[in-house]
């Protein structure tokens, strides 16, 4: 049997599963931009806050999405799923910050429902967090391994929180030519929760490179992630390093109504 290429292969691929073409994505991209409603039922897409735990940050504050039960979308994604063995539900995600669309798994619809908020609702957050004292850090300071020790939330007064609880484990290597890996897990999970987004707020890991900025700044760019949607993203952190300690700060965000930014501590491993 004559083989076909990769690309013959996703096309018929995409024709046998009724697809939409690369200018109907574009097309269905401009749309919701314009409108913030779903393409595929014309539901009026939910604004929803991105839960900030170490495994589950996207560069923003908030996606939107179709929470419509019967939006064909969804009902396609599972019937498909299902076919292949699998009980998967996708639902249509819209990032604005990147704008661009990707199914977003939800097994369990209540957990997001919980993080809708009503379009006009301000993110507050950036003028309610102070900004972190810049201070300049070089390669050779950060290059080696680390151990995760804290991951605190912290208020506008200073006041810490532990999300994710006292117990977390953790490995972050920075190597001399540019590249990071990071792994994360809840200490004493024997094994991953079915609900795809709870595995990943319990267990993390990525692969890329780092750059670092001026004014106390690093990128983060991912090529591999267990995270759904973090691939081909970039990762900005402030970071600080004060001898054999490391602490790498999120930006800030809003939740339960407080602003707030996230805390990761190191130290040196060995």
């Amino acid at each position: 049997m004559e083989s076909h290429s990769l690309e013959a292969r996703l096309i018929m691929c995409a024709q046998e599963c009724n697809l939409p073409s690369k200018e109907e994505i574009e097309q269905r991209k401009k749309e919701i931009k314009d409108t913030l409603r779903c393409p595929h039922c014309g539901e009026r897409l939910k604004k929803w806050v991105v839960p900030q735990t170490p495994f589950t940050t996207w560069p923003n504050e908030y996606m939107y999405i179709c929470f419509n039960d019967e939006c064909s979308y969804l009902v396609r994604g599972r019937e498909y799923m299902a076919q292949s063995g699998m009980c998967s539900m996708y639902r249509l995600m819209y990032d604005p910050l990147q704008d661009c669309c990707q199914p977003i798994p939800v097994p369990n619809t209540s957990a997001l429902k919980d993080g809708i908020m009503e379009e006009s609702e301000p993110c507050q957050s950036e003028a309610a967090v102070q900004e972190p004292e810049a201070r300049e850090v070089s390669k050779e300071s950060i290059t080696g391994s680390w151990r995760l020790v804290a991951f605190e939330e912290r208020t506008a007064s200073g006041a810490p929180r532990l999300p994710l609880g006292p117990s977390l484990m953790g490995s972050l290597m920075y190597t001399p030519d540019g590249h990071i890996s990071v792994q994360n897990m809840v200490e004493g999970m024997t094994q991953l929760p079915e609900d795809a987004l709870k595995a990943a707020e319990v267990y993390g890991t990525f692969n890329g490179r780092y750059e670092i900025k001026r004014g106390g700044k690093i990128l983060h760019h991912i090529d591999m992630s267990f995270t759904p949607g973090w691939g081909g993203t970039s990762l900005e952190r402030t970071i600080r390093v004060e001898g054999n300690r490391l602490t790498l700060i999120g930006p800030p965000m809003e939740k339960d109504g407080k602003a707030r930014r996230v805390y990761m501590v190191w130290v040196r491993a060995g």
